[in-house]
């Protein structure tokens, strides 16, 4: 994964639950990811978000439309969609289970002979 800064980071998944707001039905998702993009948004410095915009522009991973009325769409690219999930799923994690289920379960992988 290639390495941002925290702004950029920010910027994408801000982005990115913006994108994701467009596609949940459920009113308590809904209200969740509300609340994360206000938590984020509200964190950002507008220079250094301005910034990171632009260093964004030049990677292509976000891109600008001009509307009418001098309003300014930010909107994200293929790449842009790809890293912000990227993102989402290093921050991911798993409930544990208070109690064993009692099932034992084993994972078995294919080991190259070059790297044995």
């Amino acid at each position: 994964m290639a390495r941002y800064g925290k702004m950029a980071k920010q910027l994408l998944e801000f982005l990115g639950t913006g994108m994701m707001l467009g596609f949940a039905r459920d009113k308590a998702l809904r209200r969740k990811l509300l609340e994360d993009s206000d938590k984020i948004w509200f964190t950002l410095d507008r220079k250094r978000l301005y910034r990171a915009l632009e260093g964004l522009k030049l990677q292509g991973l976000v891109e600008s439309i001009r509307k009418a009325g001098d309003i300014e769409k930010i909107k994200l690219t293929n790449k842009g969609k790809a890293r912000a999930l990227e993102y989402k799923f290093y921050h991911l994690k798993l409930e544990e289970k208070k109690r064993w289920d009692r099932k034992w379960r084993l994972v078995l992988f294919p080991i190259p002979a070059s790297r044995r």
